[in-house]
Order: C-alpha cells, then sequence, then structure tokens
C-alpha cells in the first residue's frame, strides 16, 4: 500500500494524488475552499456553481478544468477563473486568482497556497499580531483626538457664553445708541422748527420796519411837496404884474443881493428831480411859507 502511494505521488500530480488519500467527500480536506463554500462540496457529485456540469466528487481538485467558471478546482491553479481561499487563521482571510497558486511565491500568510511543503511558514498569528498593534494605535490616536475634541468643544461652549454675554451688551449698547440717536434727532427738528419760527417773525419784523420806513418816506415827501407847491403859488402871486393885494407883496421875500428875483424863482421852478436844490428851497422857504400863506389868507378874506 505504501508503495503504492509512493509509485503515484510520483506519476500524478499534487492534487490528483491528494484526492486519492483523502476523497473529495471529506469536504473539510478540499483545499482553497471557505467554510461556508464546503457544503456545496459534500455528497457524491458536485455541481459547477454556474449551474453547469456536474461530475463526480472525485474530480474535484483533480488539476483539470471542468467547471466554466472553475468552481472545481478551488485548490489548483488548472482554471483561468477559478479563486483559491487562504484561510490565514489569526489574520484576515484572502481570496487569490487561482494563477497564483503552487507558484513558487508565499500569498498566503498561512502558506496554504503552496502545497510543496517547507515552502511557506505560517507567519499569520505574527501578522495578525502586528495588525491588531498598528490598529490599537490607531485606535488610540482617534481617541485622543476625540478627547481634544471634546476639550475644544467643552472649552469654547464655555467661552460662547461669554461671548452671548458680549453679544447682549453690544446689542444693549446698540440700542441705547439707536434711542439717544432718535432723541437727538427729535431735540433737532424742533431747534429747527423754533429757528425757522424766529427767522418768520425777523423777517415779518423786517418787512413791517420797512413798510413803515416807506411810509415814514413818502409822508416826508408828501410835506415837503405841499410845502414846495405853497412856495410856489407865492412866488407866482408875488411876480404877477398886477397883484389884486398889494398888502400880499409885503409877504413876499426880498430877492437876495447876489441873485434878482427872476433867478430865484427859476431855482425854485428848476429840475425836481435834483433833490438838494429841493431841499434847499423848501428849507428857505419853509419859514416864509407859512408868513406867506397866512397873508395869502388874509388877503383872500
Amino acid at each position: 500500500f505504501f508503495l503504492f502511494l509512493f509509485a503515484a505521488r510520483r506519476h500524478l500530480s499534487t492534487a490528483m494524488f491528494l484526492s486519492l488519500v483523502w476523497p473529495a467527500s471529506a469536504a473539510e480536506a478540499l483545499r482553497g475552499v471557505s467554510a461556508d463554500a464546503r457544503p456545496s462540496f459534500n455528497g457524491p457529485t458536485f455541481r459547477c456553481r454556474d449551474g453547469g456540469a456536474e461530475m463526480p466528487s472525485a474530480r474535484v481538485n483533480d488539476d483539470y478544468c471542468d467547471c466554466l467558471d472553475g468552481s472545481d478546482e478551488p485548490g489548483t491553479s488548472a482554471c483561468a477563473l477559478g479563486a483559491f481561499y487562504c484561510a490565514n487563521v489569526g489574520f484576515k482571510p484572502r481570496v487569490l486568482p487561482a494563477s497564483r497558486v503552487d507558484d513558487g511565491i508565499c500569498d498566503c500568510c498561512d502558506g496554504s497556497d503552496e502545497s510543496v511543503a517547507g515552502t511557506c511558514q505560517d507567519a499569520c498569528e505574527a501578522q495578525g499580531a502586528a495588525f491588531r498593534a498598528a490598529a490599537a494605535e490607531r485606535a488610540a490616536a482617534v481617541e485622543r483626538g476625540l478627547a481634544a475634541r471634546r476639550e475644544y468643544v467643552a472649552k469654547y461652549a464655555s467661552a460662547k457664553g461669554g461671548w452671548a454675554s458680549e453679544v447682549a451688551e453690544k446689542k444693549t449698547a446698540l440700542e441705547e445708541a439707536k434711542a439717544s440717536e432718535a432723541a437727538l434727532k427729535e431735540q433737532k427738528e424742533a431747534a429747527e422748527v423754533v429757528e425757522r419760527a424766529m427767522q418768520d417773525e425777523e423777517r415779518k419784523r423786517k418787512e413791517v420796519e420797512e413798510a413803515a420806513r416807506a411810509a415814514a418816506e413818502a409822508e416826508r415827501r408828501a410835506a415837503e411837496e405841499a410845502a414846495l407847491n405853497a412856495t410856489r403859488a407865492l412866488l407866482e402871486r408875488c411876480t404877477a404884474e398886477v397883484s389884486p393885494d398889494p398888502e400880499a407883496l409885503a409877504a413876499c421875500p426880498p430877492p437876495t443881493e447876489a441873485e434878482p428875483a427872476a433867478e430865484e424863482e427859476n431855482s425854485l421852478f428848476g429840475d425836481d428831480d435834483d433833490e438838494d436844490s429841493g431841499d434847499t428851497a423848501a428849507a428857505e422857504a419853509e419859514g416864509g411859507g407859512e408868513a406867506a400863506g397866512e397873508a395869502a389868507g388874509e388877503a383872500v378874506g
């Protein structure tokens, strides 16, 4: 029996030899099969996963691709579409393309992808321990970050309360400033009303004063005009060739030595626009005007 096994091992491939030693019915002994997929390999026959061909279980892992999807060769490199499952106990499981099975390179950390003894060492525990240590360090770093974040949140939550108080104070001060501005605006408007009223009153006062001044000026000019007219009338009577009343001639002002009476008459009846000559004549004749008026009244009487 042992000679038979030795001869078979020399002439058969590794997969075929294993299929003779460990029958396909013993699914737990199949290479490259996960624990979840093992029930499909139990029984005397095996059906391809794509629903195609059905074959005896002895043809599983016989290093010949019977299924188009390569599902009958999970532990060999016979099928281009096949996949090899690494259990990698102690680390993370892994699925390899079938082409990487028995290629002399250790792809699984447990070395199950290489059937030749001594090719690979099981390094899953060490790799798993390193992975878990790195994960723990990352978790610790995350926890430190979260702790710092909680500290910042607590710190700035307190600061936020102070900011809220400061904002409330600023709002109160702003409202007070607005109220003060409104009060000042009302005072300004009231002062402007008073100022406009005073300006109107001043304007009216000036208008009244100007009207009174104009009336006084008109009255003065009228008086001067009346006096001048009386003087003119007197002089006309005094210069007449025939006087109806000789006594009226006594009231006439005598002519000056420098100028005869005719020149005086011409000066009195000169240009009315010459205010200086008119005012001078009116002033000279004002004294005698009253006497001439009285004489003329007596003469008429």
